[in-house]
């Protein structure tokens, strides 16, 4: 069992660590940016169509009421709802934080919300969460893979190494494909010993991942340290570090037991 110290708070009796990944060990801001772009541009494409189809059925032809629509005002919905806005993603917004499926639920509903503004074209609204699950497919495939585009924050790989005596786990809101690719991306195999990726029905910060990946790595829940950059990382369990780096704040941390500004604030002083 291990002692790990962050800044002047010490961890004793640490048989793994398990990491986040978006925002802890990669850097994805940029990545998610483009992807909300994307997303949120096939879901008003993708509307604009459907709802032209519906008028078109109905009467023959596209009516102007269409044009009614403040589609602009639909897209920065669409995104504030992901956690975007012009300049930057939230690291605690869905988009970095949540699963495919609450993302999918979260704009589902939204479009629920402009069903008086769409009532007058006839489009069904109960065929939301189809039409958007459509439209982030048609997103996903505009974009190249993930893994090259988010690399590693500075210091996280010597962070990993210094740790390495302990078992790691890597604990994300990504797909087990995508964190598969960026650990071999980025040459991480050799260090990680259990991936657990988005589950169908839970999420973060619900205690049955962290229970999934310390399983994997043979290790009681109790004795596994979370490093994570969220409160749905830190609320995992009593012992975690927040950290920084990736662009959220001490506030936003509230739940760590500790805080690091940097890698080199954690540190492994006893095996």
């Amino acid at each position: 069992m291990a002692r790990i110290l962050c800044n002047d708070v010490r961890f004793d009796a640490i048989e793994a660590v398990i990491f986040d990944k978006d925002g802890t060990l990669a850097n994805s801001h940029q990545y998610l940016r483009h992807l909300g772009e994307k997303r949120a541009d096939a879901i008003v494409g993708a509307l604009r169509t459907a709802l032209d189809q519906e008028i078109s059925l109905r009467f023959g032809r596209v009516v102007p009421q269409t044009q009614q629509i403040n589609w602009i005002t639909l897209k920065t919905a669409i995104l504030e709802t992901l956690g975007c806005n012009q300049a930057s993603v939230d690291p605690a917004g869905r988009l970095a934080v949540g699963t495919r499926e609450e993302n999918e639920s979260a704009v589902a509903s939204l479009l629920g919300e402009f069903a008086s503004l769409l009532a007058e074209t006839g489009y069904n609204l109960n065929q939301a969460r189809s039409l958007v699950q459509v439209a982030f497919l048609a997103a996903d495939r505009q974009l190249p893979r993930k893994a090259p585009l988010t690399p590693l924050f500075a210091g996280v790989i010597e962070l990993v190494e210094s740790l390495y005596p302990v078992k790691l786990g890597i604990l994300s809101s990504d797909t087990e494909a995508n964190i598969q690719d960026f650990v071999k991306t980025y040459q991480l195999s050799p260090y990680f010993s259990a991936i657990v990726g988005a589950q169908s029905g839970i999420s973060k910060p619900n205690p049955k991942l962290l229970a999934l990946v310390c399983e994997a790595l043979n290790v009681e829940p109790e004795k596994a340290l979370v490093i994570g950059d969220t409160s749905a990382d830190t609320k995992l369990t009593p012992r975690s570090i927040g950290v920084t780096w990736g662009g959220s704040t001490i506030v936003q941390l509230d739940d760590a037991a500790a805080i690091a500004d940097q890698p080199a604030d954690i540190r492994l002083c006893h095996i």
